[in-house]
Order: structure tokens, then sequence, then C-alpha cells
């Protein structure tokens, strides 16, 4: 869905290892190899497009490779705890273009801790919760304010 908005380009950040916290109770992903053929799948199903870059990795060391302000769109479906939500929130909110927008997945009773850290996050920054889709696993977006 992303790629068919036309973007210049498409960074997709993962470490791809098993997550305890965020599946504990799914046998298909609590194994190294579970991951290892996820990723094989993602790295064919994108090699031949040249928008999309792939960076094995943790979603805080990624950012850290970044300069301010270079993104329009940053989508978070990583670690669903209070603590790594905030976390990732505040690691990527200043590397997005004024008027772009950070966004992520799970706002739901699935994952408390993915609504508990965007509040926590807009509570700490004075940003506000701008967009919530209506599906199960629904998605959040926060508007980044023009200057």
């Amino acid at each position: 869905q992303i790629l068919s908005r036309r973007p210049k380009s498409l960074l997709l950040v993962d470490p791809w290892l098993p997550h305890d916290q965020v599946y504990p109770n799914n046998a298909a992903y609590d194994s190294l190899g579970a991951f290892e053929a996820l990723f094989q799948s993602v790295l064919e199903r994108f090699k031949y497009n040249g928008l999309v870059t792939i960076e094995r990795d943790r979603s805080s060391a990624a950012a850290f490779r970044r300069r301010p302000e270079i993104l329009d769109f940053v989508y978070i479906d990583a670690m669903h705890d209070v603590n790594s939500v905030q976390c990732d929130c505040t690691l990527w909110w200043p590397l997005i273009r004024p008027g772009g927008w950070l966004a992520g997945h799970d706002y739901c009773s699935h994952f408390p801790g993915v609504a508990e850290g965007v509040a926590a996050f807009c509570e700490q920054s004075g940003e506000k919760l701008s967009l919530l889709t209506q599906d199960e696993y629904r998605s959040w977006g926060i508007q980044k304010t023009e200057r």
C-alpha cells in the first residue's frame, strides 16, 4: 500500500529476530529460523525494486544513522511495550520533516503498551494524535506541525 503512493524511496528496518514480548504465544515466530525465513522473503519480494532499502537492524540503531528532518513518513511496528514505543517515537520524531507523519501499528486492546507509549510520547512532546484507522489492529498517526 505504501509503494502504491509512489514514494521516492522506502526504508524497511527490522532485526528479524524473535521477540518473546511481542509474540509470546505464536509458535511460528519463536525461532531464529522462522525470522530468517521472513527476512529472506522480504529480500526476495523487493530485490528488483530500486526504491526499497532494507536494513537488518534495531530501530534505534537505524534512527541514529539518519540526519534530522529528512523523512516524510515513518511507520513503526516494532516492540509493543510502553517504553519501547515511546523510545521509538522520541528517536524517529526529529528525523521527520515538518508536515510529515510519524505513524505506527497495533494501537489496540491486544497491545495496550502501544497506545500507552504513543500517549506518553504525545504528553512529553506536546504533539497530538491525528489519525486512527478503524481496523482491528489500528494504525495511529501524528503529523508534525509545519513551521
